[in-house]
């Protein structure tokens, strides 16, 4: 019995240490009990210090102790605050205290640094350049609102960056005109092209008219301002200055004598015209003769048969002038009337209603007319007084008028007086004044304005950036002017060298033809230009792809080239992809696209080289 207790006994003091081990576990090493390990117990009453040992046993080492450092690897006495390292003592030789800095490899960049325009943010602000109002050196911009490359001194900007249509020149004078700046050329358009501080001041040469038909004499000039002497004018045109019967207008009677000017004597015809697919001749017997394409009855034959060679418009005579638009036609007659025939969808017709006529119509309430052009569905005409009276299509303004509103019948346009001649583009219109200058109107997408911009107009306005004019002609989207001088001058569409000034870009400005010097006139199509100068060469530029520069080849010209095959020419006329010419002796040519036998050669066989014009007188 007393050995069962005596094992009992030992069991439970087995179980008692085994229950109080945890707990001697847990007492702190410093105790006062005795140490079995046989280290000295640690002095937690330490203080404690930076060497990275836990002096005062609270189980943090240095705490509270440490600095935090920054490397300073530029040494501009600010540390890169995004690289800190906390220690006792500096872990390197360019490690500081002081923080702050955005750029550690640039010493220049640095708190309360002079920020510059570099991009970069020098002060370390979170800013850089034109966002930072702190910048210091920031050049000046000036607004160019004219986009002519020089800008307006009185609107300037200072910034880093300049915005959009802002620049560094300040040397403008009128800002709101592409036409004037320093170095330009002086014109008369009543502004200081040239930024001189004076308005036309330009010296020209006038021809006096003593007969007043409107053309000048040669032999009789007189040097003047931009204001248009009394007596004379700017062409020198006139072959018989004190004879009114006699001028580049007058029909060319049987008289041996040269009654148009034109260098001929009692020649069988005495002017060319074309639209898009159809041709037209004036014959010196005052019957017009007309060829190609008739589907809407602009042949004026009374049918609408295409037509391979030409044949004379039936009970039509008395003609002086002739005009091709799209697909109609307008007719001058001596008397100063007009008549008309083909497409009439706007009533460019111009006889009240919208009904295509094979016939020619005779256009009530016009007399005393002129000069007539006949635009894409538009139609312009000027009359002796030299109010222009306008009819058609008006959806981009091109009548003049003030509105988009179509004329089925010809009305003037007000306030414009004093109009020598008109030309009609597609949907753009032309005058030309007598003191040789110009204004335009309509649509203007292309620059064809000659204004500077890109912007539509409803009314008449000036063409800027013009020598005097003595003649003009509209291609499509483009127009081209000659100069007092025999230049040509061109602007607008130029995306295939219609302009010929060697660019394929378009122009809002005049711009001279390359090389032409001489010219007696100039004529626009679509995409190609030609020339006829006094001696008679004939010169072609723009898109050859229809073959309508008659070279023999179909390569495009960015500058006029001349046709060696041709010589002794007297009358142009352009269509849209083909030209006519007629030469001294009344041979006339024509070549380009001939899909409706516009060339008038008995084919409908496209031609790249000069092609006679069979049939006529």
């Amino acid at each position: 019995m007393l050995k069962r207790v005596d094992f009992f006994r030992e069991r439970w003091r087995i179980v008692r240490r085994l229950l109080l081990l945890p707990a001697l576990l847990s007492l702190p090493s410093c105790s006062s009990g005795p140490v079995t390990t046989g280290n000295p117990p640690p002095d937690c009453s330490q203080a404690e210090v930076c060497d990275g040992v836990d002096q005062n046993c609270d189980g943090r080492i240095d705490e509270g102790l440490t600095t935090i450092y920054y490397p300073d690897n530029d040494g501009d006495g600010y540390g890169y605050s995004d690289s800190p390292t906390e220690a006792c003592t500096p872990p390197g030789s360019a490690f500081i205290t002081q923080d702050g800095d955005c750029d550690d490899t640039d010493g220049e960049i640095l708190p309360g640094g002079l920020e510059i325009c570099n991009g970069k943010d020098d002060d370390c602000d979170n800013r850089t350049d034109d966002s930072d109002s702190e910048v210091s050196g920031a050049p000046n911009w000036y607004l160019d609102a004219d986009l002519d490359g020089h800008g307006d001194p009185a609107v300037v900007t200072t910034e880093c960056t300049p915005e959009e249509g802002y620049i560094s020149s300040s040397d403008d004078c009128d800002d709101t005109y592409a036409g004037s700046y320093p170095g330009s050329q002086e014109f008369c358009d009543a502004e200081d092209n040239d930024c001189n501080g004076e308005i036309d001041d330009l010296e020209l040469t006038y021809f006096e008219d003593s007969d007043g038909d409107g053309y000048g004499s040669a032999t009789s000039t007189l040097s003047a301002g931009c204001a248009l002497p009394d007596g004379y004018v700017l062409n020198n045109i006139d072959c018989d200055d004190v004879n009114t019967l006699k001028n580049p207008t007058a029909p060319e009677v049987e008289n041996a004598d040269d009654d148009n000017c034109n260098g001929l004597v009692d020649e069988k015809l005495t002017s060319l015209a074309a639209g898009s697919y159809h041709s037209m001749a004036v014959a010196s017997d005052g019957r017009l003769w007309a060829w190609g394409y008739n589907y809407q009855g602009q042949l004026g034959t009374g049918d609408t048969v295409n037509a391979l060679t030409p044949i004379v418009v039936p009970d039509l005579t008395d003609v002086a002038a002739v005009a091709g638009g799209d697909q109609h036609t307008l007719v001058l007659k001596f008397d100063g009337t007009v008549y008309a025939f083909g497409d009439n969808f706007f009533g460019q017709l111009g006889d009240g209603t919208t009904h295509d006529s094979s016939v020619p119509v005779w256009l009530e309430g016009l007399s005393n007319i002129v000069s007539i052009s006949a635009g894409g569905r538009h139609s312009l005409a000027v009359d002796r007084s030299g109010t222009v009276f306008a009819w058609g299509d008006n959806s981009s303004g091109q009548l003049g008028n003030g509105t988009l509103d179509r004329n089925p019948t010809p009305r003037p346009i007000e306030d414009l007086s004093g109009v020598a001649a008109v030309s009609a583009g597609l949907q753009h219109s032309v005058a030309l004044l007598a003191d040789g200058s110009v204004l335009a109107w309509g649509d203007n997408e292309r620059g064809q304005l000659g204004d500077g911009t890109v912007v539509a107009r409803v009314n008449p306005g000036r063409v800027l950036s013009l020598p005097p004019v003595t003649s003009l002609e509209c291609g499509t989207f483009h127009t081209l002017a000659r100069s007092s001088e025999g230049e040509v001058w061109g602007w607008g569409w130029n995306q295939l060298g219609q302009l010929g000034n060697g660019a394929a870009t378009d122009a809002t400005l005049p711009v001279q033809a390359s090389d032409l010097s001489d010219v007696l006139v100039a004529h626009g199509a679509l995409v190609h230009s030609a020339a006829v100068t006094a001696s008679g060469e004939v010169y072609t530029w723009g898109d050859n792809r229809d073959s309508q520069l008659g070279d023999g080849t179909e390569m495009a010209s960015l500058v006029p080239q001349e046709l060696n095959s041709l010589s002794n020419i007297r009358l142009l006329a352009a269509g849209t992809y083909h030209t006519l010419v007629m030469e001294s002796d009344g041979t006339a040519w024509s070549w380009g696209s001939n899909l409706y036998g516009q060339l008038g050669d008995g084919t409908t066989t496209e031609s790249n080289v000069p092609v006679q014009i069979l049939g006529l007188p």
